[in-house]
Protein backbone atom coordinates (compact mmCIF):
# COMPACT_ATOMS: atom_id res chain seq x y z
CA UNK A 1 0.00 0.00 0.00
CA UNK A 2 1.08 3.66 -0.85
CA UNK A 3 0.09 6.45 0.90
CA UNK A 4 -0.37 9.54 -0.30
CA UNK A 5 0.55 9.84 -3.56
CA UNK A 6 -0.10 12.64 -6.13
CA UNK A 7 1.72 14.15 -9.32
CA UNK A 8 5.23 14.35 -10.99
CA UNK A 9 8.58 16.61 -10.27
CA UNK A 10 9.03 19.28 -12.59
CA UNK A 11 12.59 19.57 -13.21
CA UNK A 12 12.19 23.26 -14.03
CA UNK A 13 11.94 24.19 -10.75
CA UNK A 14 14.33 25.01 -8.56
CA UNK A 15 13.82 25.51 -5.14
CA UNK A 16 15.48 28.10 -2.56
CA UNK A 17 17.84 27.11 0.27
CA UNK A 18 14.53 28.50 2.68
CA UNK A 19 12.42 26.47 0.81
CA UNK A 20 14.33 23.87 1.14
CA UNK A 21 14.47 24.35 4.89
CA UNK A 22 11.37 24.45 5.20
CA UNK A 23 10.41 21.33 3.43
CA UNK A 24 13.19 19.52 6.01
CA UNK A 25 11.27 21.11 8.81
CA UNK A 26 8.00 19.83 7.98
CA UNK A 27 9.45 16.32 7.65
CA UNK A 28 10.79 16.37 10.93
CA UNK A 29 7.16 17.56 12.15
CA UNK A 30 5.20 14.65 10.01
CA UNK A 31 8.00 12.43 11.65
CA UNK A 32 7.64 13.31 15.36
CA UNK A 33 3.97 12.56 14.70
CA UNK A 34 4.29 9.54 12.89
CA UNK A 35 6.42 8.26 16.36
CA UNK A 36 3.33 8.88 17.88
CA UNK A 37 1.48 6.43 16.40
CA UNK A 38 -1.09 8.92 15.02
CA UNK A 39 -2.23 9.85 11.42
CA UNK A 40 -0.05 11.71 9.33
CA UNK A 41 -1.48 14.69 7.86
CA UNK A 42 -0.97 16.14 4.49
CA UNK A 43 2.95 17.42 4.63
CA UNK A 44 1.28 20.41 2.35
CA UNK A 45 -0.99 21.55 4.64
CA UNK A 46 1.22 21.41 7.85
CA UNK A 47 3.84 23.03 5.17
CA UNK A 48 1.00 26.39 4.41
CA UNK A 49 0.35 25.95 8.15
CA UNK A 50 4.20 26.71 9.49
CA UNK A 51 5.04 28.77 6.90
CA UNK A 52 2.12 31.10 7.57
CA UNK A 53 2.38 31.08 11.19
CA UNK A 54 6.22 31.35 11.12
CA UNK A 55 6.59 28.73 13.57
CA UNK A 56 9.89 27.59 11.74
CA UNK A 57 12.00 28.59 15.30
CA UNK A 58 9.56 26.36 17.55
CA UNK A 59 10.63 23.01 18.87
CA UNK A 60 9.24 20.12 16.33
CA UNK A 61 7.75 18.58 19.00
CA UNK A 62 5.55 21.78 19.94
CA UNK A 63 4.35 22.29 16.72
CA UNK A 64 3.34 18.64 16.50
CA UNK A 65 1.34 18.97 19.16
CA UNK A 66 -0.17 21.84 17.75
CA UNK A 67 -0.98 19.75 14.15
CA UNK A 68 -2.12 17.01 16.48
CA UNK A 69 -4.84 19.54 17.31
CA UNK A 70 -5.16 21.32 14.51
CA UNK A 71 -6.19 18.47 12.41
CA UNK A 72 -7.79 15.83 15.27
CA UNK A 73 -5.51 13.52 14.25
CA UNK A 74 -6.41 10.18 15.61
CA UNK A 75 -4.42 6.97 16.83
CA UNK A 76 -3.22 5.14 13.25
CA UNK A 77 -3.93 1.54 15.47
CA UNK A 78 -0.45 0.55 14.25
CA UNK A 79 2.30 -1.06 16.20
CA UNK A 80 4.31 1.45 16.87
CA UNK A 81 6.89 -0.40 18.76
CA UNK A 82 7.22 -3.22 17.56
CA UNK A 83 7.19 -5.46 14.17
CA UNK A 84 3.75 -7.82 13.23
CA UNK A 85 3.59 -10.48 14.60
CA UNK A 86 6.24 -12.87 14.30
CA UNK A 87 4.27 -16.15 14.46
CA UNK A 88 4.63 -16.18 10.26
CA UNK A 89 8.24 -14.75 9.57
CA UNK A 90 7.66 -15.86 5.55
CA UNK A 91 4.70 -13.56 4.94
CA UNK A 92 6.49 -10.57 7.24
CA UNK A 93 8.85 -10.89 4.94
CA UNK A 94 7.22 -10.80 1.73
CA UNK A 95 5.06 -7.41 3.53
CA UNK A 96 8.56 -6.18 4.60
CA UNK A 97 10.54 -6.39 1.07
CA UNK A 98 6.91 -4.96 0.09
CA UNK A 99 7.19 -1.70 1.67
CA UNK A 100 10.95 -1.60 1.08
CA UNK A 101 10.16 -1.86 -2.71
CA UNK A 102 7.42 1.28 -2.15
CA UNK A 103 10.11 3.40 0.06
CA UNK A 104 13.33 3.04 -2.09
CA UNK A 105 11.52 3.74 -5.41
CA UNK A 106 9.40 6.49 -3.50
CA UNK A 107 13.06 8.43 -2.84
CA UNK A 108 14.11 7.62 -6.54
CA UNK A 109 10.92 9.61 -7.53
CA UNK A 110 11.58 12.32 -5.54
CA UNK A 111 9.03 11.95 -2.99
CA UNK A 112 9.09 13.07 0.45
CA UNK A 113 9.23 10.13 3.08
CA UNK A 114 7.48 10.13 6.27
CA UNK A 115 8.46 6.61 7.28
CA UNK A 116 6.45 2.88 7.10
CA UNK A 117 4.30 1.18 9.24
CA UNK A 118 2.72 -1.95 9.77
CA UNK A 119 -0.35 -3.22 11.20
CA UNK A 120 -1.24 -6.18 13.04
CA UNK A 121 -5.19 -5.93 13.26
CA UNK A 122 -5.67 -6.55 9.71
CA UNK A 123 -5.78 -10.03 8.25
CA UNK A 124 -3.19 -11.05 6.77
CA UNK A 125 -1.02 -7.95 7.89
CA UNK A 126 -0.76 -5.02 6.12
CA UNK A 127 1.92 -2.16 6.49
CA UNK A 128 1.41 1.63 4.54
CA UNK A 129 4.46 3.75 3.03
CA UNK A 130 3.93 7.11 3.80
CA UNK A 131 5.00 9.06 0.68
CA UNK A 132 4.21 12.86 0.21
CA UNK A 133 4.27 14.70 -3.55
CA UNK A 134 6.26 18.21 -3.48
CA UNK A 135 3.95 20.78 -4.71
CA UNK A 136 6.52 21.37 -8.17
CA UNK A 137 5.13 18.19 -9.35
CA UNK A 138 2.60 19.63 -12.39
CA UNK A 139 3.87 17.76 -15.30
CA UNK A 140 0.65 15.56 -15.46
CA UNK A 141 1.85 12.69 -17.57
CA UNK A 142 5.37 12.19 -15.87
CA UNK A 143 3.07 12.44 -12.50
CA UNK A 144 0.46 9.67 -13.88
CA UNK A 145 3.93 7.55 -14.72
CA UNK A 146 5.62 8.08 -11.35
CA UNK A 147 2.19 7.30 -9.77
CA UNK A 148 2.34 3.88 -11.73
CA UNK A 149 5.80 3.27 -10.88
CA UNK A 150 5.52 3.86 -7.15
CA UNK A 151 2.26 1.39 -7.60
CA UNK A 152 4.25 -1.51 -9.15
CA UNK A 153 7.31 -1.13 -6.79
CA UNK A 154 6.66 -3.36 -3.98
CA UNK A 155 5.32 -6.30 -6.48
CA UNK A 156 8.85 -6.07 -8.41
CA UNK A 157 10.55 -5.85 -4.97
CA UNK A 158 8.99 -9.24 -3.91
CA UNK A 159 9.64 -10.81 -7.77
CA UNK A 160 13.43 -10.22 -6.88
CA UNK A 161 13.67 -11.44 -3.81
CA UNK A 162 13.50 -15.37 -3.67
CA UNK A 163 10.71 -16.77 -1.79
CA UNK A 164 8.89 -13.17 -1.68
CA UNK A 165 7.31 -13.67 -5.26
CA UNK A 166 3.22 -12.45 -4.99
CA UNK A 167 1.00 -15.87 -5.82
CA UNK A 168 -0.07 -13.13 -9.55
CA UNK A 169 3.80 -12.77 -10.79
CA UNK A 170 4.21 -9.58 -12.00
CA UNK A 171 0.76 -6.83 -11.95
CA UNK A 172 1.93 -6.51 -16.09
CA UNK A 173 0.53 -10.27 -16.93
CA UNK A 174 -2.45 -9.69 -15.20
CA UNK A 175 -3.71 -6.76 -17.34
CA UNK A 176 -6.61 -7.81 -19.86
CA UNK A 177 -6.65 -11.26 -17.71
CA UNK A 178 -9.34 -12.57 -15.74
CA UNK A 179 -6.85 -14.11 -12.72
CA UNK A 180 -7.16 -13.43 -9.43
CA UNK A 181 -4.83 -10.78 -7.82
CA UNK A 182 -4.19 -12.26 -4.43
CA UNK A 183 -0.99 -9.86 -2.80
CA UNK A 184 -1.26 -6.70 -4.46
CA UNK A 185 -5.01 -6.00 -5.72
CA UNK A 186 -5.11 -2.27 -4.29
CA UNK A 187 -1.55 -1.26 -6.33
CA UNK A 188 -3.31 -2.92 -9.54
CA UNK A 189 -6.24 -1.32 -9.46
CA UNK A 190 -4.77 2.23 -8.62
CA UNK A 191 -2.22 1.29 -11.04
CA UNK A 192 -4.74 0.13 -14.02
CA UNK A 193 -7.01 3.67 -13.10
CA UNK A 194 -3.75 5.77 -13.65
CA UNK A 195 -2.73 3.96 -16.82
CA UNK A 196 -6.00 4.48 -18.33
CA UNK A 197 -5.78 8.27 -17.39
CA UNK A 198 -2.21 8.25 -19.09
CA UNK A 199 -4.04 6.54 -22.59
CA UNK A 200 -7.06 9.02 -22.55
CA UNK A 201 -5.84 10.47 -25.67
CA UNK A 202 -4.24 7.65 -27.29
CA UNK A 203 -4.47 6.75 -30.91
CA UNK A 204 -3.18 3.55 -30.76
CA UNK A 205 -5.39 0.80 -32.47
CA UNK A 206 -4.09 -1.78 -29.88
CA UNK A 207 -6.83 -2.75 -26.99
CA UNK A 208 -6.33 -0.21 -24.19
CA UNK A 209 -5.76 -3.58 -21.68
CA UNK A 210 -2.67 -4.12 -24.20
CA UNK A 211 -1.35 -0.89 -24.17
CA UNK A 212 -1.35 -0.65 -20.23
CA UNK A 213 0.06 -4.09 -20.52
CA UNK A 214 3.13 -1.92 -22.30
CA UNK A 215 3.24 0.79 -20.02
CA UNK A 216 3.28 -1.93 -17.02
CA UNK A 217 6.19 -3.67 -18.69
CA UNK A 218 8.01 -0.62 -19.36
CA UNK A 219 7.88 0.46 -16.03
CA UNK A 220 8.71 -3.06 -14.21
CA UNK A 221 11.76 -2.85 -16.80
CA UNK A 222 13.07 0.62 -15.40
CA UNK A 223 12.24 -0.59 -11.17
CA UNK A 224 14.24 -4.08 -12.00
CA UNK A 225 17.26 -1.75 -13.25
CA UNK A 226 17.07 0.06 -10.26
CA UNK A 227 16.83 -2.76 -7.71
CA UNK A 228 19.40 -5.03 -9.51
CA UNK A 229 21.60 -2.43 -8.85
CA UNK A 230 20.61 -1.98 -4.98
CA UNK A 231 19.43 -5.54 -4.43
CA UNK A 232 21.37 -5.80 -0.88
CA UNK A 233 19.94 -2.48 0.16
CA UNK A 234 16.24 -3.83 -0.37
CA UNK A 235 17.19 -6.93 1.72
CA UNK A 236 18.46 -4.81 4.05
CA UNK A 237 15.92 -2.50 4.54
CA UNK A 238 13.26 -5.48 4.50
CA UNK A 239 15.29 -7.00 7.30
CA UNK A 240 14.69 -3.60 9.46
CA UNK A 241 11.55 -3.44 8.77
CA UNK A 242 11.03 -6.96 10.18
CA UNK A 243 12.44 -5.64 13.57
CA UNK A 244 10.26 -2.46 13.92
CA UNK A 245 8.89 0.24 11.71
CA UNK A 246 11.16 2.96 10.90
CA UNK A 247 10.78 6.81 9.87
CA UNK A 248 11.94 8.47 6.16
CA UNK A 249 15.16 9.73 8.56
CA UNK A 250 15.94 6.25 9.61
CA UNK A 251 15.39 4.94 6.24
CA UNK A 252 17.56 7.05 4.12
CA UNK A 253 20.61 6.82 6.61
CA UNK A 254 20.24 2.93 6.16
CA UNK A 255 20.32 3.45 1.88
CA UNK A 256 22.89 5.54 2.30
CA UNK A 257 25.09 3.25 4.46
Amino acid sequence: MICPFGQSPNPKVIMSRKEKKLDAYVSQVLEVIFNRGLVIPNFYDVRRYVKGQKLTGLNAEKVATNCEFRYRLGNFDCDHNSYISTSDSAANLKLAVHEAGHAMIGLQTGLVLTGVRFFSHTSPPSGSTLLHTPESYIDADRSIRISIRNDLAGNVAQMMVPGCEPTEGYLSTCCGVDVPVVDNCSDLCHAYDQAKRLLQNSNSSLPQSAQIRQIFEAEESEIRAFFERRIFVLKRLANEFMKRPMTGTQIRRLIAR
